[in-house]
C-alpha cells in the first residue's frame, strides 16, 4: 500500500513538473510573440517578388537596430492581405496598394477597414498601363467588352475592377494566364489588356507580340482622384508598344499599413518601435541590395483616401537634415531593353532618330511633368521647328526618342563611350578657360563634347535658412562662411569675376551628393549657405513643402546658361548642334518660346501644389 503511495506521488510529481514545463514554454511562446511584430507581405504567390525580397530586408535592418524583432510573413496581396490585417491574429503591418480602401467600399466588403487600418509610408509607386485594341479610341469604348488582367491575386486585377467602378464602366474583366511573354495567341477574344508597372516587364523586349495593340490615355478624372494619382507614360516607355508621344495615365501607391491597435494595448508601442526604426534605417536600405525599391520610398506622401497612423511621424524621428535627404525620391523605372529605352523610328521618317538623353532635374528635365520639362520641352520643339524650316533631305522628318537617365544609365558614358545617345541635357554652362574650377564631368564635357547654345539662362544663389543673420550683400560678407555645392558643381562661380574666394581660403567649401543634401547641411549647421539654381530650389523645396524653411538672398551670385552638348565624336554633332541652335532661333522669332515657361513655371508660385513660394 505504502509502495502504491509513493508510485502515485511520483507520478504526480512527474505531471506536475510537467505542467510547469509547459507553462513555462508556453509563457516563452507568448514572451516570443509580445516582443515580435509581423508583416504580411505579397510573396506567398512568389517569394522572390522584389517587394517580398525587400520586406525581407527591412525586417533584418529594423531588428538589428530597434528593440523588436519583425517577422515576415508570406500574403496573398490584395483584399486577402487587408482581410488577415483586420482579422488574423498576430498580424500587425500589411503590404496593400492604395486604392484596396476604395474597392472594398465598392464591393461592400470590411466596412470597418477605413477606420480600422492606417498607413504608415508610401514604399513605391506603379503605373497603370492600358493596351487596347488600335480600333479604340476612348476607354468609354469598352464598355460590355473582354478586359484582361492577369491572375486575380495580382494587383493589376483589383486595380482594374476599381478603376472601372469608379468610372461606372461595366466590363468583361477575366483573368490572363501568368505567362510571360504576352502574344496575339494569349490575348485572343479580348479587346484590352491591363498592367501595373511591375507586371510590364512581361511584354518582354519587344511588346511580346501584341500587334494589333496600343496603348490609352487614362486621364485622372475627378473620380479617378479618390484612389490614385496621375503619371506619365514616357515616348517608347513599354517596348514595342510605344506610345510615340507623351501618354496620361494614373499611378497606385504600394503602401505599408498597419492594425490601428489602441494606445492601451501592449502591441501599440511596439509598432511605435518598428515604425522609427523603419525611418531611421531608410538610409541604410536605400544602399542595400533592394536599394532601387527603397530609392522610391517618399515617407512624406500622403495617399488619397488614407488616414496615416498617429505614429507613423518622421519628423518626430529625424532631423530636418536626414528629411531633406530623405525626400530625394527617385521614380519608377521599367527593367530597360536596351541602355536607354528607346521607340523605333516612325514608318515615314526619313532620317535617322534623334536620340535625346535627359537627367533629372526640377523643373529643367521631370519626366512626371508635361514634355518633359521646360528644357527639354524647348528642344524637342526647337527641333520640330529647325526640321520643318529646312528641305534637306538629311534633316527631313527625324523621329526624336526621348529617354530618361537613370542608375543604370550614367550620362556621360553613353553619351562619350557608348555612343547610345545624340544629346545629352540639361547642363550647366561651364567656363572651360578655368580648368582648376571644373566637376570631373564638366572637365570631360570640356575636352570632348560640344556645348549648344543656352536653351535658357537661370540665376544661381545663395540659400540660407530663413531665420539665418547670414546676408550677402557683398563679396566681403561671405568671408568666413562655410558653403555647400553639389559634387557635379563646378566652382567658377567662387573665383570668376575676381573673386578668387577659393583661391585666398577666403570660403570653405564642403561638398555632398546633390543640391537636397546640401540644404541639409545648412539645416544641420554644417554650413552657411548653399549654391544653386533659383528654379531648382523652388521647384524641389516647394514640392517637399519646405519653402518657408529657405531663402534665397536678393543679391544674386551669378548667372549662367542651360545647354544640351552632343559628343565630339558623333559622325552628326555638328549638324545636330545646328539644328538646336536654328531651333531655338526659330522659336524666338515668335511667341512659341516664352509660351512655353508659364506651363512648366506656373506651378513654382502655386501655394495649392508645391506648398509656399520661396521669400
Amino acid at each position: 500500500m505504502h509502495r502504491i503511495a509513493r508510485i502515485a506521488a511520483v507520478m504526480t510529481a512527474f505531471f506536475i513538473a510537467g505542467l510547469g514545463q509547459a507553462e513555462s514554454q508556453d509563457r516563452r511562446d507568448r514572451r516570443a510573440s509580445e516582443e515580435a511584430v509581423t508583416i504580411l507581405t505579397t510573396g506567398i504567390t512568389d517569394a522572390d517578388h522584389r517587394m517580398s525580397l525587400a520586406i525581407n530586408e527591412l525586417a533584418t535592418v529594423v531588428t538589428a537596430r530597434s528593440k523588436v524583432r519583425v517577422l515576415p510573413m508570406a500574403g496573398r496581396g490584395g483584399v486577402e492581405n487587408a482581410r488577415d490585417l483586420l482579422y488574423q491574429r498576430g498580424v500587425d503591418f500589411a503590404v496593400l496598394n492604395s486604392d484596396v480602401l476604395t474597392f472594398l467600399e465598392l464591393t461592400s466588403q470590411y466596412p470597418t477597414a477605413s477606420r480600422r487600418i492606417r498607413y504608415v509610408s508610401q514604399l513605391l509607386d506603379q503605373k497603370f498601363y492600358l493596351l487596347v485594341r488600335r480600333s479604340i479610341s476612348r476607354i468609354e469604348d469598352l464598355a460590355g467588352r473582354k478586359v484582361a488582367a492577369l491572375g486575380r491575386d495580382a494587383g493589376g486585377h483589383l486595380t482594374a475592377q476599381t478603376i472601372f467602378g469608379l468610372l461606372h464602366l461595366s466590363v468583361k474583366l477575366e483573368s490572363l494566364a501568368d505567362v510571360e511573354p504576352f502574344n496575339d495567341a494569349l490575348v485572343a477574344g479580348f479587346d484590352a489588356v491591363v498592367l501595373m508597372g511591375d507586371e510590364a516587364s512581361r511584354l518582354g523586349r519587344s511588346g511580346g507580340g501584341l500587334s494589333d495593340f496600343r496603348v490609352l490615355p487614362v486621364h485622372l478624372t475627378p473620380s479617378l482622384q479618390k484612389a490614385y494619382t496621375g503619371a506619365v507614360i514616357q515616348v517608347g516607355e513599354l517596348a514595342g508598344l510605344g506610345p510615340r508621344e507623351q501618354t496620361e495615365t494614373i499611378a497606385v501607391s504600394t503602401l505599408l499599413a498597419v492594425f490601428d491597435w489602441r494606445s492601451e494595448n501592449a502591441r501599440y508601442s511596439k509598432i511605435g518601435r518598428f515604425i522609427g526604426g523603419l525611418f531611421e534605417s531608410l538610409p541604410m536600405l536605400r544602399s542595400g541590395p533592394s536599394a532601387s525599391l527603397w530609392a522610391q520610398t517618399n515617407i512624406l506622401a500622403k495617399p488619397a483616401g488614407w488616414t496615416r497612423h498617429q505614429l507613423a511621424q518622421p519628423e518626430r524621428v529625424l532631423s530636418n537634415a536626414q528629411l531633406t535627404i530623405l525626400s530625394q525620391v527617385a521614380l519608377p523605372v521599367l527593367p530597360p531593353a536596351s541602355p536607354t529605352t528607346a521607340v523605333a523610328s516612325s514608318p515615314t521618317s526619313s532620317a535617322a532618330p534623334i536620340r535625346i538623353l535627359a537627367k533629372h532635374r526640377l523643373p529643367l528635365a521631370d519626366e512626371t511633368r508635361p514634355n518633359g520639362g521646360v528644357a527639354v520641352d524647348l528642344v524637342t520643339r526647337g527641333l520640330a521647328s529647325a526640321t520643318a524650316s529646312t528641305s534637306s533631305p538629311a534633316t527631313n522628318n527625324p523621329s526624336v526618342v526621348l529617354s530618361w537617365a537613370n542608375q543604370s544609365v550614367e550620362p556621360l558614358r553613353a553619351l562619350i563611350e557608348d555612343r547610345s545617345v545624340d544629346i545629352v541635357l540639361p547642363v550647366d554652362a561651364t567656363d572651360c578657360d578655368r580648368p582648376n574650377d571644373l566637376s570631373k564631368s564638366s572637365a570631360i564635357l570640356c575636352d570632348q563634347a560640344i556645348y549648344s547654345s543656352p536653351i535658357l539662362t537661370v540665376v544661381v544663389g545663395l540659400f540660407t535658412l530663413a531665420d539665418s543673420e547670414f546676408k550677402f550683400v557683398n563679396d566681403q560678407s561671405v568671408v568666413g562662411r562655410t558653403l555647400c555645392i553639389a559634387d557635379d558643381r563646378d566652382t567658377t562661380e567662387l573665383n570668376a569675376n575676381g573673386r578668387n574666394w577659393l583661391t585666398t581660403k577666403s570660403v570653405t567649401v564642403i561638398r555632398r551628393r546633390s543640391t537636397l543634401e546640401c540644404a541639409g547641411a545648412v539645416q544641420s549647421k554644417d554650413a552657411d549657405a548653399f549654391i544653386a539654381d533659383d528654379l531648382e530650389v523652388r521647384a524641389v523645396l516647394g514640392r517637399l513643402g519646405l519653402s518657408r524653411a529657405f531663402r534665397m538672398e536678393e543679391r544674386p551670385l551669378a548667372t549662367h546658361g542651360v545647354h544640351a552638348v552632343v559628343a565630339k565624336s558623333n559622325p552628326r554633332a555638328v549638324e545636330l548642334i545646328a539644328q538646336i541652335n536654328s531651333g531655338l532661333v526659330e522659336l524666338k522669332r515668335t511667341d512659341a518660346y516664352s509660351s512655353v515657361f508659364p506651363q512648366h513655371l506656373e506651378f513654382l508660385w502655386s501655394g495649392q501644389s508645391t506648398g509656399a513660394a520661396l521669400r
